[in-house]
C-alpha cells in the first residue's frame, strides 16, 4: 500500500505580498493552507480545483481577513481521485484577480495502474507520490527473477517502462518506496 499522505509547498506573489501555499493530502481529503506577510484591501479568495491544468471549477470561498501575517486553510472534504490541481485566486477589494500558481496533489488510491497490458515496446505506470528519494520500480518475471529495475524521482506520480526487451510472457512490476510496496501484473507480447 502506497504512503497515506503527501505534501506540496510553494511560494507565490499576491499584490506584492508573499504566499506560502502548503497541501496535504491523505486518502480522503486534501488541506490547503496559506499564509500572507501582508495583506490589505483583499476581499475574498477562490478555491478551484481541477483534473487537468486547464479546465478549473470553483470549489470554496474564503473571506479574507485583511490583517498583516494572516493564515487561512481550506480542507477539500471530496477531492478528486488520483491527480488533481488546486490554485487560490486573491479578489481585492477593487474586484481584481490575481491567480496563484497551480500545483498537484495525489489522492493515493492504493493501486499501481498500468497500460497497456498487453505491452510490446512501452508501459505506462501510473502510482501514488513517491515519498523518499531512492524508491525502485522492480519488474520480476513470473518465476520471481528480476529482469528490469529503475530508481524513481521523490514525488513522482507516473513514470514510462521501455518494456521491448523482455520476453513475451506474464511479469509482475512492483513499487517499493522504502519498504512500502504496491504491485500488479501485467502481460508482454
Amino acid at each position: 500500500m502506497c504512503s497515506n499522505c503527501s505534501f506540496a509547498q510553494q511560494t507565490n506573489g499576491f499584490n506584492n505580498n508573499v504566499i506560502k501555499m502548503t497541501a496535504i493530502n491523505a486518502t480522503s481529503f486534501v488541506k490547503l493552507s496559506w499564509h500572507l506577510t501582508t495583506e490589505t484591501e483583499a476581499g475574498f479568495f477562490i478555491i478551484e480545483r481541477g483534473a487537468d491544468t486547464l479546465s478549473f471549477a470553483d470549489i470554496a470561498r474564503i473571506t479574507a481577513i485583511n490583517k498583516t501575517g494572516s493564515n487561512y486553510f481550506f480542507i477539500d472534504d471530496r477531492p478528486l481521485k488520483g491527480a488533481s490541481y488546486y490554485r487560490i485566486n486573491m479578489i481585492d477589494a477593487t474586484g481584481k484577480t490575481t491567480t496563484g500558481k497551480t500545483f498537484e496533489t495525489y489522492i493515493n488510491t492504493g493501486k499501481v495502474t498500468v497500460y497497456p497490458s498487453p505491452a510490446t515496446s512501452v508501459l505506462h505506470v501510473q502510482h501514488c507520490p513517491i515519498a523518499k528519494p531512492n524508491a525502485t520500480l522492480t519488474i520480476t518475471n513470473i518465476l520471481g527473477k528480476p529482469v528490469k529495475q529503475l530508481v524513481l524521482q521523490q514525488m513522482a506520480t507516473a513514470v514510462t517502462v521501455d518494456v521491448a526487451g523482455l520476453t513475451t510472457g506474464v511479469y509482475i512490476l512492483c513499487i517499493n518506496d522504502n519498504g512500502i510496496r504496491t504491485t500488479t501484473r501485467f502481460l508482454k507480447n
